[in-house]
């Protein structure tokens, strides 16, 4: 582990300035709509700020995100290994 760490360390101090001139920043947040038979229903809300000028890799911002929803297999890991299902 230490030695991972200090690879780590080492890597960001000889790296040099980095930059990113494409995704600026956002947000991923959730609203209760309503019980829709059996089930809740949430609508996803995701905010995504991009960099638009002359200096971005990226010519125009994409119209639309994915996003995905899983179901944790693991009780009380939300990373712990395995396949994780889809929602």
């Amino acid at each position: 582990m230490i030695k991972k760490a200090i690879g780590f360390l080492a890597l960001i101090i000889f790296s040099g300035a980095l930059f990113a001139s494409h995704l600026v920043g956002g947000s991923l947040g959730y609203e209760y709509v309503g019980p829709v038979g059996g089930n809740f229903r949430y609508k996803i809300i995701l905010t995504v700020y991009n960099n638009c000028d002359g200096q971005s890799n990226i010519p125009l911002p994409v119209a639309t995100q994915d996003v995905g929803v899983y179901s944790q297999d693991i009780a009380n890991n939300p990373m712990g290994g395995g396949n994780k299902t889809l929602l």
